[in-house]
């Protein structure tokens, strides 16, 4: 249950806080809501009795799921990490209503979020990683090494979800052939390069053109020209 007025009351009286006003104050602070005329009666009976008793009755019946059936929904959710919760109540086999299951997952931190997306790692993208990882183990010029990558961008792309009613859903206007950007830079220790924009495909003479001016960016950061820079090819 949720801390009432009441409990409040009671813990602050035992903490020596026994006036009106200050009580009034502390109540205030806290967010529970109660006239002064009703915290002087309440103050009474804490003067006479020393504790306000508990006038709340629990009705609620046990939580549906327990400790196994948490189990079970722990296991359907590293198994399927992308299923909703009407998925989950029947792979689960549950006993009880999708917003059971919703509020369930809730309780145990799981929001409703986007799908990051992360880039695909092959066999052998991991076993070049690898093998770069062990002919540099003892490098000692990474204070002086730039990295270069570059990334494209697609206006309209990031897909976001929100809850709807299913007769009055949330549209948003998407052109058939979004516009596309891509970006190219530098950084390193001391600092990123410039960050350059283009549109259109990247060419060998192109890649030349931004190289020159990235370079021109890292010789500011290091003016003695003593630096490297490693890129994809």
């Amino acid at each position: 249950m949720d801390y009432t007025t009441d409990d409040a009351l009671n813990i602050l009286f035992r903490c020596g806080i026994q006036t009106v006003p200050t009580l009034l104050k502390h109540l205030r602070k806290g967010g529970f809501k109660i006239a002064e005329s009703t915290l002087e009666k309440k103050l009474s009976i804490l003067k006479k009795d020393g504790i306000i008793e508990d006038q709340r009755v629990n009705n609620s019946r046990p939580p549906y799921f327990d400790d196994q059936k948490q189990k079970k929904l722990k296991t359907i959710m590293t198994e399927t990490p992308e299923a909703s919760a009407p998925n989950i109540t029947q792979k689960g086999k549950f006993k009880c209503s999708p917003k059971t299951v919703s509020n369930e997952l809730k309780r145990q931190g799981f929001k409703y979020l986007r799908v990051n997306s992360v880039p695909l790692m092959t066999s052998e993208h991991k076993v070049l990683r690898t093998q770069f990882a062990f002919n540099h183990i003892k490098d000692r010029l990474w204070r002086r090494t730039f990295f270069l990558d570059e990334a494209s961008f697609q206006a309209y792309s990031h897909k976001k979800f929100c809850y709807q009613k299913p007769n009055e859903r949330v549209t948003k206007a998407r052109p058939k052939h979004p516009p596309k950007v891509h970006l190219i830079a530098m950084i390193s220790y001391k600092g990123p390069t410039r960050l350059i924009m283009f549109e259109g495909n990247m060419t060998a003479s192109r890649f030349t053109g931004f190289l020159d001016l990235l370079i021109k960016d890292a010789k500011v950061l290091y003016p003695c020209g003593k630096f490297r820079v490693y890129f994809d090819i």
